[in-house]
């Protein structure tokens, strides 16, 4: 008798940020920053299980001779996974009184179907200081004002790392010939149903606000609104049994938020 078992695992992953900025103040009175991002970042994985039970009596037991056992088992695994962004920002201010910031960024995923494994992101916001008007008394109870607008657009990929593949997995299958041996096989099967429209859920979020600060800055706070409206959901989709199939990964439904 006896249960031996061996592990190993290995884990490889890297992610690079490179981010380049430029920032320049023109008259005293303009001033612009911009900004641009690239990022890659990969992920793999192996893992090996060798398991060995119902061991004869002898000499050779021990870590390294799994083969002495009479019921051999082994389970081999690996994945991977990728991603990529692209991001490009920029801001302007004049007078530090009137602002806007504007953004556009292409996330990639692997997870995602054959057809849309990309998604463009944009995004726009306005500030308007309104304590720097010259109609604003300058030494009066409300000493900052701000008030500010926004729109944009954000994705979701929180999904297996192939959701939008068809997996497949193998088992033992028993035969016996015409002549009465028993035979044993190895069988290969579908397990998941792919779906390479698969794509990227997105949420975009309106925004209004006010920063203050009064008092001689004793008193300070912010006022906001939002709504947020969030599309292609990403959610598991029964199916019925008829298709072989318990379930296959889609992008289903609306969820609003205020």
């Amino acid at each position: 008798g006896g249960t031996s078992t061996r592990r190993h695992n290995k884990r490889f992953s890297w992610q690079f940020d490179n981010i380049l900025r430029w920032s320049k103040e023109f008259n005293k009175i303009h001033r612009v920053d911009v900004t641009f991002l690239a990022n890659a970042e990969n992920a793999k994985t192996w893992s090996t299980t060798a398991n060995a039970s119902n061991y004869s009596p002898n000499d050779l037991l021990g870590y390294h001779a799994l083969q002495s056992g009479s019921v051999v088992t082994v389970i081999s695994d690996d994945t991977h996974q990728s991603g990529d962004a692209l991001m490009g920002r920029i801001f302007y201010s004049l007078k530090n009184r009137y602002m806007i910031t504007t953004s556009i960024r292409r996330d990639g995923y692997s997870a995602f179907g054959k057809k849309n494994p990309r998604a463009f992101f944009p995004s726009v916001a306005l500030g308007w200081t309104f304590t720097e008007e010259d109609f604003m008394p300058k030494d009066g109870w409300l000493n900052y004002g701000k008030l500010r607008l926004s729109w944009g657009e954000n994705g979701n990929r929180e999904i297996g790392q192939y959701a939008a593949l068809a997996r497949m997995s193998s088992s033992l299958l028993p035969y016996i010939d015409q002549a009465g041996n028993i035979y044993s096989t190895s069988q290969i099967y579908v397990t998941s149903m792919a779906n390479y429209n698969l794509k990227w859920e997105r949420t975009a979020s309106y925004n209004v606000g006010i920063d203050f600060e009064l008092f001689k800055s004793k008193l300070a706070g912010t006022i906001e609104a939002y709504t947020t409206r969030t599309n292609d959901l990403l959610v598991s989709r029964a199916l019925p049994d008829i298709t072989g199939y318990k379930s296959v990964m889609s992008n289903l439904g609306q969820i609003q938020n205020n």
